[in-house]
């Protein structure tokens, strides 16, 4: 796969951050360009930095996630979501 995609993930438990960061670190078409382990600050950098795809953990409070979400999805089309939970 020739092209890089960009990636921001969001997650409260730095321990599910630094697993997820260590599994996308084997592969050389993914790029962590931010994280963050609080959601405003997470939205904030996934709107500076318009990743390819986000990574975000719904667990602390399902209905701001779900809002934020709804957020990146309406400003940022062509970006994929992918939701966790640790319920």
């Amino acid at each position: 796969m020739s092209e890089v995609l960009s990636v921001v993930i969001i997650d409260n438990e730095s321990e599910t951050l630094l697993a997820i960061k260590k599994e996308f670190q084997e592969l050389d078409y993914i790029n962590i360009i931010a994280e963050s382990e609080n959601i405003a600050v997470g939205y904030d950098l996934v709107m500076k930095h318009r990743p390819d795809i986000v990574i975000i953990d719904i667990s602390e409070n399902v209905d701001w996630s779900l809002g934020v979400i709804q957020r990146i999805s309406s400003h940022l089309k062509e970006t994929m979501i992918f939701v966790s939970s640790d319920e």
